[in-house]
């Protein structure tokens, strides 16, 4: 009678919400599925941005250390600028992938292009540094070969229209190693009062490290007398 038609439509009732239950419960696995790999795709780029800027880091130290030795470096200094370079297009096709599989999560991705930019400033930077040390590596391995002498005087410098103290740890026929406390980058153009020596000796900052301030004078060579009465 009625009941068993209410039973019925009751029971058709059940059956078609097990059935949407079911296609909701395949549904949501799926998207669970999709995210999960896109998840371990971002993972994975990720590690291997960190590796290549890993590699990036000794290319630049062997480059500094080659420039150090010898100017026939600048060989090797262009072969290993050439794979920066395609460590670089390596990274952006990396972060390209990572980018598009991720355009599901905006967070991710938001994340994944800050790191693009960090690693494109920083390799733009590496560049940069590479070009002029090929530049102005001769000049700098001719400057290392003059004899250095070591000195303790006290000198006066002058940079960016300020004046300062400094001491003097060696000195050469082409250039200096200062002592100062004061932060000089490298490339920044200076005086230096030497004593004995009637002008300023215009100078470039080359290298700044633990040791000291190495110079470069420009435009002036120290012959052996004014290098005697300037060591220690």
């Amino acid at each position: 009678g009625d009941a068993g038609k209410g039973f019925a439509v009751v029971a058709q009732e059940v059956k078609n919400l097990a059935t949407q239950t079911s296609r909701s419960t395949d549904e949501i696995t799926r998207q669970i599925a999709e995210i999960q790999a896109v998840t371990d795709s971002a993972v994975s780029a990720v590690a291997t941005i960190a590796e290549k800027i890993h590699e990036m880091d000794e290319v630049s130290t062997a480059i500094a250390a080659a420039v150090e030795e010898q100017s026939a470096a600048t060989s090797e200094i262009a072969r290993n600028v050439n794979e920066t370079a395609q460590a670089s297009r390596e990274v952006s096709a990396r972060i390209n992938e990572v980018s598009s599989e991720a355009s599901g999560t905006g967070q991710l991705a938001a994340e994944v292009g800050s790191l693009s930019e960090h690693v494109a400033r920083a390799v733009h930077d590496l560049r940069s540094v590479l070009v002029e040390v090929v530049r102005t590596s001769t000049a700098d391995v001719d400057r290392r070969t003059s004899k250095r002498h070591p000195s303790s005087q006290e000198v006066s410098i002058r940079f960016g229209g300020k004046a300062s103290k400094a001491r003097l740890e060696n000195i050469s026929e082409r250039g200096a190693m200062l002592v100062s406390s004061d932060n000089i980058a490298s490339g920044t153009k200076i005086e230096v009062e030497l004593p004995g020596i009637n002008s300023p000796v215009r100078a470039i900052v080359r290298n700044v490290s633990d040791d000291g301030i190495s110079v470069e004078f420009e435009g002036t060579k120290l012959d052996d007398a004014q290098i005697k009465r300037l060591s220690r």
